[in-house]
């Protein structure tokens, strides 16, 4: 798989390479531990699949309409990698958007035309924008406070001055908190609620 801009993508010109004495055919998506990688990065390929799954698992679940059924389902495909969400398009997270608008709606039972944001309230359900922020802030919470693992909380760090979280990238070197999403969702967070001792107290 070619990785680039649509102008570079067009530059090349072939469609398969040699490896030893094998030719592989390129392809425009690869797979990694269930997560769909496109050929220009905008995981479109992604979401179109959790989106299918999404509106698969609502059909099956269709006769039953239990919210201790409806709400796992769904919330463990919306939510699996979805740090990698951070950044696509509008378009694409309002296509996730609707999986959870119509899990609520098939569990509160609101009409087509309702407004969704009661019932999200409700439900106590975070928008998937929402969750995706919310990902990435606790897991630079865990690695602050040591309770993620090595490869996550190495170079990060907490300024007590400017409560301001620095991100430093093996490949890119010191980046300030206007770089990585991890960092700039975390200053984003209040003070006192990045001061809180457990991760029950964040929530």
């Amino acid at each position: 798989m070619w990785l680039g801009s649509p102008q570079q993508l067009t530059k090349v010109n072939f469609s398969e390479v040699s490896v030893a004495s094998a030719r592989i055919n390129v392809s425009e998506t690869a797979r990694n531990l269930g997560v769909i990688v496109d050929s220009q990065l905008t995981l479109s390929a992604q979401v179109a699949a959790v989106c299918r799954s999404g509106y698969y698992q609502l059909w099956q679940l269709r006769p039953i309409v239990c919210p201790t059924l409806v709400q796992p389902f769904i919330s463990c495909r919306l939510d699996y990698c979805n740090s990698l969400f951070y950044g696509i398009t509008d378009g694409l997270m309002s296509r996730l958007q609707s999986v959870e608008n119509a899990a609520a709606r098939l569990v509160s039972g609101a009409r087509r035309y309702d407004h969704i944001t009661p019932v999200l309230q409700e439900l106590h359900w975070l928008p998937v924008r929402r969750r995706v922020d919310f990902k990435i802030a606790t897991l630079v919470y865990l690695s602050l406070f040591g309770m993620a693992p090595r490869y996550l909380a190495a170079d990060r760090q907490l300024s007590p001055t400017k409560v301001v979280v620095s991100c430093a990238l093996p490949t890119q070197g010191h980046v300030s908190s206007k770089g990585p999403a991890a960092a700039m969702k975390t200053n984003a967070l209040l003070l006192q609620v990045r001061g809180c001792g457990t991760v029950c107290q964040l929530i």
